[in-house]
């Protein structure tokens, strides 16, 4: 990257469940405009490394800073606030609530009702199909539908910043498909997204740069085009 300062930089974090250590002197940059995939096995820390920035569990040491002003300590809610907003794994969209409830319900720290509009209708450009269920409750949208959903609600917020969690689990290939499509239109729009993703070929093929996460720590980053091809990677995330 340029000589600019990351848009968010992640340094010697340490993270630890029970006694556990879950991360270890884990650093990263995302700079602004990026998407950057953060790959490896299950258990290796990933959903973990995006909870301790979105502020939803404590990290013991290290920095994380957003535009320099670290995060650490920071009320989850504030780092909403602050630009940046989380999709979690498994989607978490108010079932009880409708389509066009959920996504209005993610706009809560913005005061420009122009503004608002403005992200609901380019949402709903995005997204044909939950303009379609836009009146359905979100509990009977499809999985896909779901993420869909959660992702909008992302976008509501208005975050230059957007971390996924694992946005193609549970789809099927055509959807896995129709979602990294948009994901890449997202960032075109000009969000920078950080991106944690079981299907490393997806990931990879979507991202500029990438970190490789082991059993909580950082052991390989490169760009997303040469790690594609690296042998390590191939053999141990992309089937040989």
């Amino acid at each position: 990257m340029s000589g600019k300062s990351p848009m968010l930089s992640i340094s010697g974090l340490n993270v630890s469940y029970g006694g556990i250590k879950a991360l270890r002197d884990v650093s990263l940059d995302v700079h602004e405009g990026e998407i950057v995939a953060l790959i490896g096995a299950n258990g290796a820390g990933k959903t973990t490394l995006l909870r301790a920035i979105s502020g939803m569990i404590p990290s013991e040491s290290g920095s994380i800073r957003l535009h320099g002003k670290d995060l650490r300590g920071t009320a989850a809610h504030k780092i909403v606030e602050a630009g940046v907003a989380h999709v979690p794994e498994g989607r978490g969209v108010f079932a009880n609530l409708t389509v066009h409830e959920n996504l209005v319900l993610a706009t809560w720290c913005r005061k420009d009702k122009r503004a608002v509009a403005e992200s609901l209708n380019n949402v709903y450009t995005l997204f044909p199909r939950l303009k379609e269920r836009s009146r359905q409750s979100a509990g009977t949208l499809s999985g896909g539908e779901q993420q869909m959903l959660a992702v909008g609600r992302a976008l509501m917020t208005d975050a230059p910043l957007l971390l996924l969690d694992e946005p193609s689990m549970g789809l099927s290939p055509v959807l896995v498909t129709q979602i990294f499509s948009i994901l890449r239109k997202i960032n075109e729009a000009g969000s920078t997204i950080l991106l944690v993703e079981q299907n490393a070929r997806q990931a990879l093929a979507l991202a500029e740069r990438a970190y490789v996460l082991e059993t909580g720590r950082i052991t390989l980053t490169d760009d997303a085009s040469i790690l594609l091809t690296d042998p390590r990677i191939r053999a141990a995330y992309l089937g040989g």
